[in-house]
């Protein structure tokens, strides 16, 4: 595990990672104006939520029904995705995020 840590490394996995937390944080900004939405906030690929309502785990259902799973607790919701995620993956993850929310 550490030798293919240290490949990706090697990679070139820290150079893309600055355009990956631009990414997640222009479209978890976009969730933070919905009504649900007490705050959000952003810690290079950590990002997370605080709702207004303990909806937190339904929301976690919801993603995970579609493919997602997400850490929640009832007014809280984060994603945590691995700093080798495709582009296409971590949108999928922002989309589900989005279409729990309606």
């Amino acid at each position: 595990a550490a030798l293919a840590t240290l490949d990706e490394l090697q990679s070139g996995l820290l150079d893309a990672l600055p355009a990956k937390i631009n990414r997640l944080s222009a479209r978890w900004s976009e969730l933070a104006h919905h009504p649900l939405i007490k705050d959000s906030r952003q810690c290079g690929m950590i990002a997370a939520i605080d709702l207004h309502e303990p909806v937190g785990r339904q929301i976690a259902r919801y993603a995970l029904d579609h493919g997602v799973w997400l850490r929640a607790k009832e007014d809280l919701v984060y994603i945590m995705p691995p700093l080798n995620i495709a582009d296409a993956d971590l949108d999928r993850i922002l989309e589900v995020v989005a279409d729990a929310l309606k």
